[in-house]
């Protein structure tokens, strides 16, 4: 068997230590796509990364501070549109997939 090796180019936007906080984070990542959903928009952030990395923990965070922002926003820029918004938790391990706002039942 001859020995294959792939190369391939990834460009990141940004990388983020372990000092830097879940508030860091949003501010710099989705608070900038809020008003997306007013405007028949669609975010979707994904955390990646090995098992116990934080990611669960971190995203609570951000989606915390992103709740609050779309009610705020919700209630003053936009509020004669009254929006609907859908929000799910999803985990994907392998091929599997659990609904993390619904007992992690297989999705």
């Amino acid at each position: 068997i001859t020995k294959y090796i792939e190369n391939s180019t990834f460009q990141f936007d940004n990388a983020f230590g372990c000092k830097e906080t879940s508030a860091d984070l949003y501010r710099s990542t989705l608070q900038p796509c809020i008003h997306l959903p007013f405007n028949k928009g669609i975010v979707t952030c994904f955390a990646y990364g090995q098992t116990g990395s934080g990611k669960t923990f971190t995203m609570e965070g951000t989606n915390n501070a992103a709740i609050k922002d779309l009610f705020a926003l919700g209630s003053t820029q936009f509020s004669d549109l009254r929006p609907t918004f859908f929000l799910s938790f999803f985990e994907i391990y392998g091929d599997k997939r659990f609904d993390l706002l619904n007992s992690r039942n297989p999705v």
